[in-house]
């Protein structure tokens, strides 16, 4: 099991796994689950660089998501050997762009409990309200990568980028008017990096911004005090969180 809180009826729970993971928990008590990476899988398929340089949090074995999003069909966020051990899997809502689910198909996740969505998509599950995004590629192999802009059922609107290469054309996001950001800022494989990061969360202006992707593999370089600094330089007004590994953060509506 992992971790719960009391939470009053304008806050969220969220618990940062590590890369682009996050354990997201609400008042009435709906677990959701994007993007887990919670073995050393890339180490073992690419080599010793693509190694883990934090501890696995929490055992796949001890998930309990009522909702598991996807965010694209690489091993760090879409691991088989994290979602195979998952139980339950038939009381599970996945749910992800064309890739993933053809993916979680081969993997004999049933049909009826993957639900595809593309970018400009939408779905809603126990009263969430979860809208694909569009995401710029990072390579060839991932065109239908996507972010999620999730809709609470007490309105607090959470934007995930997921991997995405820099593109100013993601300010069409500022409409959706945003309380939390959750922006990769990495730099590697084509995906922003701590001064891009930065520009995209000046032109989305969201309420909160909170950076990911980073510090979880060897390789990693991030730099967290040059998206504070850039951030700061940017846009004073959007307030910046830093996650530590599963330790609880509270999102408040209207804060």
């Amino acid at each position: 099991m992992l971790p719960e809180i009391k939470l009053r009826k304008k806050e969220l729970g969220v618990w940062w796994l590590g890369q682009s993971g996050f354990y997201f928990l609400t008042p009435e008590g709906t677990k959701l689950i994007i993007d887990p990476y919670l073995t050393d899988r890339v180490r073992r398929l690419f080599g010793a660089r693509f190694g883990r340089k934090i501890p696995v949090p929490v055992e796949p074995k001890d998930l309990d998501p009522d909702i598991f999003l996807l965010t694209h069909d690489h091993v760090d966020h879409l691991d088989e050997q994290t979602i195979q051990p998952v139980p339950g899997k038939n009381k599970i809502t996945f749910i992800g762009p064309r890739g993933v689910a053809r993916h979680l198909k081969k993997m004999k996740v049933d049909s009826k409990n993957i639900v595809r969505i593309d970018a400009g998509e939408r779905t809603k599950v126990k009263g969430i309200e979860i809208e694909a995004v569009f995401a710029m590629p990072t390579d060839a192999g991932t065109f239908d990568t996507i972010g999620f802009i999730i809709t609470f059922k007490n309105k607090l609107k959470i934007y995930i980028t997921g991997d995405t290469s820099y593109t100013p054309f993601l300010e069409y996001l500022k409409t959706f008017k945003i309380d939390y950001m959750f922006t990769v800022i990495n730099g590697a494989f084509n995906n922003m990096n701590e001064v891009e990061a930065a520009k995209v969360t000046s032109l989305i202006k969201p309420k909160t911004v909170i950076p990911m992707h980073f510090g979880s593999l060897k390789l990693d370089t991030s730099d967290l005090g040059k998206f504070t600094k850039n951030m700061r330089k940017m846009d004073k007004k959007v307030k910046i969180i830093i996650p530590e590994l599963m330790k609880p953060i509270v999102l408040t509506k209207g804060s």
